[in-house]
């Protein structure tokens, strides 16, 4: 078995960042939502066989594996927010979503099948 799909990816990132180190308060936030950050992409591919034991049973093993790319993972996300500002500056906030992140899941799968 292979399978491959493509979907739109939607992506919203949050931050807000307060300090009062200089004596009065300061707070700032960044939101971004990005609609479509990309496009996230699947493939799948697996194995299954089967041995017969007797009329009504069957042994069943098989492998899966699934690929996933195009993903926004919430640790990447961190490093291009900015919400502090230099000594006296009046730069405002801004960030971007990273969704370049990509994950293996996969496994064996055993089993008995019967029938009666």
């Amino acid at each position: 078995m292979i399978k491959a799909g493509a979907s739109c990816n939607n992506g919203v990132q949050s931050s807000l960042f307060r300090s009062n180190s200089t004596g009065s308060f300061v707070s700032q936030g960044v939101t971004i939502n990005e609609s479509p950050v990309g496009y996230a992409f699947v493939d799948e591919v697996g194995l299954t066989g089967v041995v017969p034991i007797t009329s009504c049973l069957d042994f069943r093993f098989g492998y899966f594996g699934l690929w996933l790319s195009g993903l926004v993972q919430p640790t990447q996300q961190l490093s291009s927010q900015v919400l502090t500002q230099t000594a006296g500056g009046v730069a405002p906030t801004s960030g971007s979503i990273n969704a370049n992140g990509s994950t293996l899941v996969q496994g064996v799968s055993l089993g008995l099948e019967g029938r009666w």
